[in-house]
């Protein structure tokens, strides 16, 4: 029984040396147990020596027998063993991590229980991972998954971060938008430095500018004119050449945006986006 409980918190399939890192005192028999559970046809060998459930519902059963205060507890353990395991490969492991510490943060969360912030901290730290190597693969959205699940268990200190990798995990359109849009009043509540707030700028006002044609709910000239002059007077006390080049790029759309709309920008318009564009080019040459 033991052995068919700590299988199912690893899923459809585990391994005897993992059921038994979630409970110590389990650890001497759980080679013996796992034999019984193969003569008895609840499991069958899987790859390596892993053993697999011969139905998803035996799986379902032994899950739903146990409390949800030991669900926690063993989907922390289960996520405590495979980061050991998986030193040196931490990107091949991170979503499998991340799966078993966001469960056990929602139950432990629910409950209440007294480790609960550590918990979601640890979930929010995996799952920001796991996004990472989602984006590595090319798994948008797979990536994006996982940073919404992070926002639902983060600490209000880390929402902004949150925000704007999701921005920068969607890349264009509307969801991207709205994204840098919250991160930047979030940044500014928080008083976030000179620095995070232009490049949260530069990053929602390239999108608004650049790929307005991905977006439907654009923003007003009056809130595009407060934008650009916000991140002007943030310009010149931001020594981060990335985060000024980004708001360079981002304002030389400027008269794109107007064209777009039907207009023709003003002679100076044109000649500061111009400016902008190449001292733009010098960054990203230097």
């Amino acid at each position: 029984r033991r052995m068919l409980q700590g299988g199912a918190v690893f899923g459809r399939a585990s391994r005897p040396a993992g059921v038994a890192a979630l409970d110590p005192a389990f650890a001497e028999t759980a080679e013996v147990a796992a034999d019984r559970l193969l003569e008895r046809d609840l499991v069958r060998p899987a790859s390596g020596d892993g053993l697999a459930f011969r139905h998803i519902l035996i799986r379902e059963v032994a899950y739903g027998t146990l409390p949800r205060t030991e669900r926690a507890r063993l989907h922390a353990a289960a996520a405590r063993w495979l980061e050991d395991r998986a030193i040196g490969q931490e990107e091949a492991y991170a979503e499998l991590i991340a799966v078993h510490s966001r469960e056990a943060a929602a139950l432990a969360t629910a409950l209440e229980l007294d480790d609960a912030p550590a918990i979601r901290e640890r979930a929010v730290n995996w799952l920001e991972r796991a996004s990472a190597a989602a984006m590595a693969s090319a798994a948008n959205m797979e990536a994006a998954a996982h940073l919404r699940a992070a926002l639902e268990l983060a600490r209000p200190d880390d929402l902004d971060r949150l925000h704007e990798a999701i921005g920068d995990t969607v890349e264009t359109g509307d969801v991207a938008a709205r994204a840098y849009s919250e991160a930047l009043g979030l940044a500014r509540a928080a008083g976030r430095p000179k620095a995070t707030i232009l490049r949260l700028i530069g990053k929602w006002a390239e999108m608004q500018l650049r790929f307005l044609g991905s977006i439907a709910d654009r923003a007003s000239d009056e809130e595009m004119d407060a934008l650009i002059a916000e991140g002007a007077v943030l310009l010149p006390g931001v020594d981060d050449e990335a985060v000024r080049a980004n708001f360079l790029v981002a304002r030389a759309f400027l008269p794109f945006w107007h064209l777009v709309q039907g207009r023709r920008s003003p002679p100076d318009v044109l000649t500061a986006a111009e400016a902008d564009a190449r001292e733009a080019i010098t960054i990203a040459d230097r």
